[in-house]
C-alpha cells in the first residue's frame, strides 16, 4: 500500500483506505497478472476463440509476463484487484481483447506493440481506483453530478497516472484518453470522430465494450455484444467490429436457443416506435430551447435508423411476426428492444439535464414517464 500515490489515497473514501490498510495487498507482479490472463481463456470460451492459435495465445500471454510496471503502477492495480475485484477482472479481459485484435488486423504487428496494447487495456481504467464507488455499483440510482463528472474525466485522468512513467509510450497514454472516443463523434471526453482518433484508440474503443459484456456474471454475453454493435453502427472502426463478429459468430445459434425470450418481442418494438414517434417540440422556449429540441430530435431520428439497420424498424414488425421467427430471431429482437429502450432512456436523461432547474413542460415530463416504464419493463 505504500507505493500507492498519496494522491490516490487521499481521494480514496474513508471505507475503501480503512479496507486497503487491513488487506495489505502486496505490489501485483507481471507473472501474476498472465496466471489471472490465463484464467480467463480457460474460463470463457470467446476468449479462448479469439485466441485460438498457439501463437496468438502465447504472444499475448507473454506481453502479460513482460508488461512494464513501476512500482506505483503495481501497487495501484494490487489495490484496484484488492477493493474492486470486477474492475480488475475487466482490466485483465480488456488486455486479452486489445492484444487479440492487434494481432488479429495488423499484419505486421511486433510484439511491442502488442505489449503495450495489453498494457493498454489492463491500465485504462487505472484513475477509476479513486473514484466515487457509485461508479463501481451498477445497481447505483441515476448518477449525480460529482460522480458524473469523474465518470467523463476518467480517460486522461488515467493517462495523466501514467505520463511520469517512460516506459510507456505517448501512443498508449493517447489512446488510454481515447478509450471512450467514438468514431461517430458521441464519444468522450472530447468528442473526437473519425480519423481524430488513434489506431491504438479505436482498438480501445471497441475493447472497451466488448470486455465490459463478459463481466458482472452477464446471461447471454455474446448475443447482447452482437445485438450492441448492430445497433450502433459507425461507433467503431468497422474492421475491427468485423473481427469481433467472427469470433461471436460460433457462439451466437447456442446462446439464442438458451435464451429465455419474452413471449412477445414485437409488443416492445411497437411501443418503442411510438414513443419514439410521440416525442414532444414543445413551444415557446426561444431560439436555445428550439436548437436544443432540433439536436434531441435529430439524435432520436439516429436511433431510429439505427433500428432499421437492424432489421426492426416500424414497417418490418408486422411481417416479421407474421413469419413466426426462430429462437435466435426472437433473441435478437427482444435484445434489439432492450438496447434501443435504453438508448432512448439515455437520449431523454440527456435532454432533463440540460433543462436543469427549470420546470419541464407537462408534455415533455409525461412522455419522460413512459420511457421510464418502458426501461422498466424491459
Amino acid at each position: 500500500m505504500s507505493e500507492v500515490p498519496d494522491e490516490i489515497l487521499a481521494a480514496l473514501p474513508d471505507a475503501a483506505r480503512q479496507r486497503l490498510a487491513a488487506a495489505q495487498p502486496a505490489p501485483l507482479g507481471a507473472r501474476e497478472l498472465r496466471a489471472d490472463a490465463l484464467s480467463q481463456i480457460a474460463g470463457t470460451p470467446f476468449f479462448a476463440r479469439m485466441l485460438a492459435t498457439r501463437f496468438q495465445r502465447e504472444t499475448v500471454l507473454e506481453a502479460f509476463a513482460a508488461m512494464p510496471l513501476p512500482a506505483p503502477v503495481a501497487a495501484q492495480v494490487a489495490a484496484q484487484r484488492a477493493l474492486y475485484p470486477d474492475a480488475y477482472e475487466h482490466a485483465v479481459q480488456s488486455g486479452l481483447v486489445a492484444g487479440a485484435l492487434w494481432l488479429a488486423v495488423e499484419p505486421s504487428a511486433t510484439r511491442y506493440d502488442v505489449g503495450m496494447l495489453v498494457a493498454a487495456g489492463v491500465l485504462h481504467d487505472l484513475a477509476m481506483l479513486a473514484a466515487d464507488p457509485a461508479l463501481h455499483d451498477p445497481a447505483q440510482p441515476p448518477l449525480g453530478d460529482a460522480a458524473r463528472a469523474q465518470l467523463l474525466a476518467h480517460p486522461q485522468a488515467s493517462a495523466r497516472l501514467l505520463e511520469p512513467h517512460h516506459v510507456y509510450p505517448r501512443e498508449l497514454v493517447r489512446a488510454i484518453t481515447e478509450h471512450h472516443e467514438r468514431l461517430d463523434g458521441s464519444g468522450y471526453p472530447r468528442g473526437l470522430g473519425g480519423d481524430a482518433i488513434s489506431a491504438w484508440g479505436r482498438v480501445l474503443s471497441i475493447t472497451e465494450v466488448v470486455s465490459a459484456m463478459f463481466g458482472g456474471g452477464r446471461e447471454h454475453p455474446e448475443l447482447r455484444l452482437s445485438t450492441l454493435l448492430r445497433m450502433n453502427p459507425g461507433r467503431y472502426d468497422p474492421t475491427l467490429v468485423e473481427t469481433v463478429g467472427r469470433w461471436l459468430a460460433p457462439a451466437l445459434d447456442a446462446e439464442a436457443s438458451a435464451f429465455a425470450a419474452a413471449s412477445d418481442p414485437f409488443k416492445r418494438l411497437r411501443a418503442l416506435h411510438t414513443a419514439l414517434d410521440d416525442a414532444p417540440r414543445p413551444d415557446g422556449l426561444g431560439p436555445r430551447g428550439a436548437a436544443m429540441f432540433d439536436d434531441f430530435h435529430a439524435r432520436l431520428g439516429g436511433l431510429q435508423r439505427s433500428l432499421a439497420d437492424a432489421g426492426a424498424d416500424a414497417a418490418q414488425l408486422g411481417w416479421l411476426a407474421a413469419a413466426a421467427p426462430d429462437a435466435r430471431l426472437r433473441a435478437e429482437l427482444v435484445l434489439i428492444g432492450r438496447e434501443a429502450s435504453w438508448q432512448l432512456r439515455m437520449l431523454a436523461q440527456q435532454l432533463q439535464r440540460r433543462f436543469g432547474a427549470a420546470p419541464l413542460p407537462p408534455t415533455l415530463r409525461g412522455w419522460f414517464d413512459r420511457v421510464e416504464a418502458l426501461v422498466a419493463d424491459a
